[in-house]
Protein backbone atom coordinates (compact mmCIF):
# COMPACT_ATOMS: atom_id res chain seq x y z
CA UNK A 1 0.00 0.00 0.00
CA UNK A 2 1.28 3.42 -0.90
CA UNK A 3 -0.46 5.17 1.97
CA UNK A 4 -2.24 4.17 5.15
CA UNK A 5 -5.71 5.28 6.17
CA UNK A 6 -6.36 7.60 9.05
CA UNK A 7 -7.10 5.55 12.19
CA UNK A 8 -10.67 6.80 12.66
CA UNK A 9 -11.79 5.80 9.16
CA UNK A 10 -9.99 2.49 9.48
CA UNK A 11 -11.73 1.64 12.76
CA UNK A 12 -15.16 2.62 11.43
CA UNK A 13 -14.75 0.29 8.45
CA UNK A 14 -13.11 -2.41 10.59
CA UNK A 15 -16.24 -2.52 12.76
CA UNK A 16 -18.77 -1.94 9.98
CA UNK A 17 -17.86 -5.14 8.12
CA UNK A 18 -18.57 -7.59 10.98
CA UNK A 19 -21.62 -5.51 11.89
CA UNK A 20 -23.04 -6.38 8.46
CA UNK A 21 -22.46 -10.10 9.06
CA UNK A 22 -24.06 -9.86 12.51
CA UNK A 23 -27.10 -8.05 11.12
CA UNK A 24 -27.41 -10.76 8.47
CA UNK A 25 -27.48 -13.32 11.31
CA UNK A 26 -30.18 -11.43 13.20
CA UNK A 27 -32.28 -11.14 10.04
CA UNK A 28 -31.87 -14.87 9.35
CA UNK A 29 -32.93 -15.87 12.86
CA UNK A 30 -35.98 -13.62 12.88
CA UNK A 31 -37.31 -14.91 9.54
CA UNK A 32 -36.22 -18.59 9.44
CA UNK A 33 -38.71 -21.43 9.72
CA UNK A 34 -36.90 -24.18 11.63
CA UNK A 35 -35.53 -24.21 15.15
CA UNK A 36 -32.11 -25.47 14.05
CA UNK A 37 -31.59 -21.92 12.78
CA UNK A 38 -33.54 -19.63 15.07
CA UNK A 39 -32.78 -21.47 18.34
CA UNK A 40 -29.75 -23.73 17.85
CA UNK A 41 -28.08 -21.12 15.60
CA UNK A 42 -26.81 -23.81 13.28
CA UNK A 43 -25.67 -21.35 10.62
CA UNK A 44 -23.09 -18.77 9.65
CA UNK A 45 -23.23 -15.50 7.73
CA UNK A 46 -20.22 -13.98 6.01
CA UNK A 47 -18.74 -11.62 3.43
CA UNK A 48 -15.99 -12.97 1.16
CA UNK A 49 -13.81 -11.60 -1.62
CA UNK A 50 -14.03 -13.17 -5.10
CA UNK A 51 -10.66 -14.85 -4.42
CA UNK A 52 -12.17 -16.62 -1.40
CA UNK A 53 -10.68 -14.45 1.36
CA UNK A 54 -12.98 -14.12 4.37
CA UNK A 55 -13.75 -10.44 5.04
CA UNK A 56 -16.10 -10.85 8.01
CA UNK A 57 -18.34 -13.36 9.74
CA UNK A 58 -21.04 -13.26 12.39
CA UNK A 59 -20.42 -13.74 16.08
CA UNK A 60 -22.15 -16.84 17.42
CA UNK A 61 -23.68 -19.48 15.24
CA UNK A 62 -21.31 -22.21 14.08
CA UNK A 63 -17.94 -20.56 13.55
CA UNK A 64 -16.32 -23.47 11.70
CA UNK A 65 -19.03 -23.26 9.03
CA UNK A 66 -17.02 -20.50 7.35
CA UNK A 67 -13.95 -22.71 6.96
CA UNK A 68 -14.78 -23.87 3.43
CA UNK A 69 -16.85 -20.94 2.20
CA UNK A 70 -13.78 -19.61 0.39
CA UNK A 71 -13.52 -22.88 -1.53
CA UNK A 72 -17.16 -22.51 -2.59
CA UNK A 73 -16.49 -18.99 -3.88
CA UNK A 74 -13.38 -19.94 -5.84
CA UNK A 75 -15.20 -22.95 -7.30
CA UNK A 76 -18.11 -20.70 -8.28
CA UNK A 77 -15.72 -18.26 -9.93
CA UNK A 78 -14.17 -21.09 -11.95
CA UNK A 79 -17.61 -22.32 -12.88
CA UNK A 80 -19.23 -19.07 -13.94
CA UNK A 81 -16.43 -16.55 -14.43
CA UNK A 82 -16.52 -13.02 -13.02
CA UNK A 83 -19.15 -11.12 -14.99
CA UNK A 84 -18.77 -11.47 -18.76
CA UNK A 85 -20.24 -14.34 -20.82
CA UNK A 86 -17.57 -16.57 -22.31
CA UNK A 87 -14.89 -15.12 -20.05
CA UNK A 88 -11.48 -16.59 -20.83
CA UNK A 89 -10.46 -19.28 -18.38
CA UNK A 90 -13.97 -19.79 -17.00
CA UNK A 91 -15.73 -23.14 -16.89
CA UNK A 92 -18.43 -24.56 -19.16
CA UNK A 93 -21.14 -22.59 -17.34
CA UNK A 94 -19.33 -19.28 -17.92
CA UNK A 95 -22.39 -17.06 -17.87
CA UNK A 96 -20.74 -14.78 -15.36
CA UNK A 97 -22.09 -13.31 -12.15
CA UNK A 98 -24.52 -10.40 -12.41
CA UNK A 99 -26.65 -8.37 -10.00
CA UNK A 100 -29.69 -10.38 -8.99
CA UNK A 101 -27.95 -13.77 -9.19
CA UNK A 102 -28.45 -16.15 -6.27
CA UNK A 103 -26.52 -19.41 -6.06
CA UNK A 104 -27.49 -22.48 -4.03
CA UNK A 105 -25.05 -25.28 -3.24
CA UNK A 106 -24.44 -28.10 -0.79
CA UNK A 107 -22.51 -30.56 -2.95
CA UNK A 108 -20.21 -32.92 -1.08
CA UNK A 109 -17.29 -32.37 -3.47
CA UNK A 110 -17.08 -28.64 -2.71
CA UNK A 111 -19.23 -27.75 0.28
CA UNK A 112 -17.69 -30.62 2.25
CA UNK A 113 -20.40 -31.03 4.90
CA UNK A 114 -23.58 -33.04 5.29
CA UNK A 115 -26.17 -32.08 2.73
CA UNK A 116 -28.54 -30.34 5.16
CA UNK A 117 -26.01 -27.51 5.47
CA UNK A 118 -27.12 -25.52 2.44
CA UNK A 119 -25.22 -22.45 1.23
CA UNK A 120 -26.95 -19.50 -0.41
CA UNK A 121 -24.78 -16.71 -1.79
CA UNK A 122 -25.05 -13.73 -4.07
CA UNK A 123 -22.57 -11.34 -5.68
CA UNK A 124 -22.17 -7.72 -4.63
CA UNK A 125 -21.34 -5.18 -7.34
CA UNK A 126 -20.31 -1.57 -6.87
CA UNK A 127 -20.10 0.69 -9.90
CA UNK A 128 -20.29 -2.37 -12.13
CA UNK A 129 -17.40 -4.22 -10.48
CA UNK A 130 -17.75 -7.52 -8.63
CA UNK A 131 -16.45 -6.68 -5.16
CA UNK A 132 -17.45 -9.55 -2.88
CA UNK A 133 -20.07 -12.17 -2.05
CA UNK A 134 -22.65 -12.26 0.74
CA UNK A 135 -23.07 -15.84 1.96
CA UNK A 136 -25.25 -17.79 4.39
CA UNK A 137 -24.86 -21.44 5.31
CA UNK A 138 -27.77 -22.82 7.33
CA UNK A 139 -29.09 -26.19 8.41
CA UNK A 140 -32.28 -27.12 6.58
CA UNK A 141 -34.63 -29.50 8.36
CA UNK A 142 -34.89 -31.66 5.24
CA UNK A 143 -33.19 -32.09 1.85
CA UNK A 144 -34.87 -35.37 0.92
CA UNK A 145 -32.95 -38.61 1.41
CA UNK A 146 -33.59 -41.34 3.96
CA UNK A 147 -34.73 -39.19 6.85
CA UNK A 148 -35.28 -35.67 8.08
CA UNK A 149 -32.96 -33.67 10.32
CA UNK A 150 -29.47 -34.93 9.61
CA UNK A 151 -29.74 -36.98 6.44
CA UNK A 152 -29.85 -40.30 8.40
CA UNK A 153 -26.42 -39.66 9.93
CA UNK A 154 -24.10 -42.71 10.07
CA UNK A 155 -26.78 -45.05 8.72
CA UNK A 156 -26.11 -44.11 5.10
CA UNK A 157 -23.12 -45.39 3.18
CA UNK A 158 -22.86 -42.50 0.72
CA UNK A 159 -24.12 -38.91 0.34
CA UNK A 160 -26.55 -39.79 -2.46
CA UNK A 161 -28.71 -41.43 0.21
CA UNK A 162 -28.66 -38.24 2.27
CA UNK A 163 -30.71 -36.20 -0.15
CA UNK A 164 -30.49 -33.66 -2.97
CA UNK A 165 -27.00 -32.56 -4.01
CA UNK A 166 -27.02 -29.06 -5.44
CA UNK A 167 -23.84 -28.10 -7.26
CA UNK A 168 -23.48 -24.32 -7.71
CA UNK A 169 -26.91 -23.78 -9.25
CA UNK A 170 -28.40 -20.35 -9.87
CA UNK A 171 -31.83 -20.38 -8.24
CA UNK A 172 -32.14 -16.74 -9.35
CA UNK A 173 -30.43 -15.39 -12.46
CA UNK A 174 -30.43 -11.60 -12.83
CA UNK A 175 -33.42 -11.47 -10.49
CA UNK A 176 -35.45 -14.14 -12.31
CA UNK A 177 -36.44 -17.28 -10.40
CA UNK A 178 -35.56 -20.60 -12.04
CA UNK A 179 -39.02 -22.13 -11.77
CA UNK A 180 -37.89 -25.64 -12.77
CA UNK A 181 -35.15 -25.77 -10.15
CA UNK A 182 -37.57 -24.42 -7.55
CA UNK A 183 -40.09 -27.18 -8.40
CA UNK A 184 -37.37 -29.84 -8.17
CA UNK A 185 -36.52 -28.60 -4.68
CA UNK A 186 -40.18 -28.37 -3.63
CA UNK A 187 -41.09 -31.83 -4.96
CA UNK A 188 -38.16 -33.65 -3.32
CA UNK A 189 -38.37 -32.19 0.20
CA UNK A 190 -40.73 -33.52 2.86
CA UNK A 191 -41.38 -30.11 4.37
CA UNK A 192 -41.02 -27.63 1.50
CA UNK A 193 -42.62 -24.77 3.42
CA UNK A 194 -39.89 -25.02 6.07
CA UNK A 195 -36.85 -25.65 3.88
CA UNK A 196 -37.80 -23.24 1.11
CA UNK A 197 -38.81 -20.71 3.76
CA UNK A 198 -35.31 -21.01 5.20
CA UNK A 199 -33.87 -20.56 1.71
CA UNK A 200 -35.81 -17.33 1.33
CA UNK A 201 -34.56 -16.21 4.75
CA UNK A 202 -31.00 -16.85 3.61
CA UNK A 203 -31.64 -14.79 0.48
CA UNK A 204 -33.12 -11.98 2.55
CA UNK A 205 -30.00 -11.91 4.74
CA UNK A 206 -27.78 -11.70 1.66
CA UNK A 207 -29.87 -8.90 0.17
CA UNK A 208 -29.60 -7.03 3.46
CA UNK A 209 -25.82 -7.34 3.21
CA UNK A 210 -25.78 -5.85 -0.29
CA UNK A 211 -27.80 -2.85 0.94
CA UNK A 212 -25.41 -2.27 3.84
CA UNK A 213 -22.41 -2.62 1.53
CA UNK A 214 -23.97 -0.05 -0.80
CA UNK A 215 -24.21 2.33 2.15
CA UNK A 216 -20.61 1.68 3.21
CA UNK A 217 -19.08 1.97 -0.26
CA UNK A 218 -21.31 4.92 -1.10
CA UNK A 219 -20.12 6.83 1.96
CA UNK A 220 -16.38 6.11 1.84
CA UNK A 221 -15.79 5.12 -1.78
CA UNK A 222 -14.46 1.91 -3.28
CA UNK A 223 -10.78 2.81 -2.98
CA UNK A 224 -11.02 3.65 0.73
CA UNK A 225 -13.03 0.57 1.73
CA UNK A 226 -10.82 -1.82 -0.23
CA UNK A 227 -7.70 -0.14 1.16
CA UNK A 228 -9.11 -0.59 4.67
CA UNK A 229 -9.72 -4.28 4.04
CA UNK A 230 -6.16 -4.70 2.76
CA UNK A 231 -4.78 -2.92 5.82
CA UNK A 232 -6.90 -5.04 8.19
CA UNK A 233 -5.58 -8.19 6.51
CA UNK A 234 -2.01 -6.87 6.77
CA UNK A 235 -2.37 -6.05 10.46
CA UNK A 236 -4.01 -9.40 11.21
CA UNK A 237 -1.21 -11.28 9.48
CA UNK A 238 1.35 -9.36 11.53
CA UNK A 239 -0.50 -10.18 14.76
CA UNK A 240 -0.37 -13.87 13.83
CA UNK A 241 3.36 -13.63 13.11
CA UNK A 242 3.87 -11.92 16.46
CA UNK A 243 2.11 -14.76 18.27
CA UNK A 244 4.18 -17.42 16.49
CA UNK A 245 7.33 -15.44 17.30
CA UNK A 246 6.61 -15.95 21.00
CA UNK A 247 6.83 -19.73 20.62
CA UNK A 248 10.27 -21.35 21.04
CA UNK A 249 11.86 -22.78 17.90
CA UNK A 250 11.41 -26.50 17.57
CA UNK A 251 9.24 -29.32 16.31
CA UNK A 252 5.71 -29.65 17.70
CA UNK A 253 3.81 -32.91 17.22
CA UNK A 254 0.41 -34.33 18.14
CA UNK A 255 -1.60 -37.41 17.26
CA UNK A 256 -5.30 -38.29 17.29
CA UNK A 257 -7.65 -40.80 15.70
CA UNK A 258 -11.08 -40.78 14.07
CA UNK A 259 -13.49 -43.61 14.87
CA UNK A 260 -14.67 -45.94 12.11
CA UNK A 261 -17.62 -44.78 10.02
CA UNK A 262 -20.16 -47.10 11.67
CA UNK A 263 -20.77 -49.02 8.45
CA UNK A 264 -17.56 -50.38 6.99
CA UNK A 265 -16.05 -50.91 10.45
CA UNK A 266 -12.58 -49.95 9.31
CA UNK A 267 -9.86 -49.40 11.85
CA UNK A 268 -9.70 -45.91 13.35
CA UNK A 269 -8.08 -43.36 11.05
CA UNK A 270 -4.93 -42.05 12.62
CA UNK A 271 -3.98 -38.40 12.18
CA UNK A 272 -0.54 -37.06 12.96
CA UNK A 273 0.36 -33.38 12.87
CA UNK A 274 3.93 -32.11 12.84
CA UNK A 275 4.82 -28.41 12.83
CA UNK A 276 8.30 -26.95 12.71
CA UNK A 277 8.87 -23.41 13.97
CA UNK A 278 12.06 -21.70 12.84
CA UNK A 279 12.08 -17.93 13.24
CA UNK A 280 14.74 -17.46 10.61
CA UNK A 281 12.28 -18.65 7.94
CA UNK A 282 9.36 -16.40 8.93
Amino acid sequence: MSSRLDPVTLEVIRNALPAIANEMAADLQRTSYNMMIYEVRDFCTALLKPNGDLVSQNVGGVSHFVADLGVIVTDGMKRYGASSPGRSGAGPDASGFRPGDVVITNHQAVAGQHLNNVVIYMPYFFQGELIMFAMVRAHWIDVGGMSTGFGAGPHVADPWQEGLQLDQLKIYEEGRLDEKLYRVLRDNIRFPESSLGDMKSQMAACRLATRRLDELFGKYGKATVLAAIDQIFEETAQKCRNMVAKLPDGVYEASAALDDDGILKDDPIKIHAKVTIAKGHM
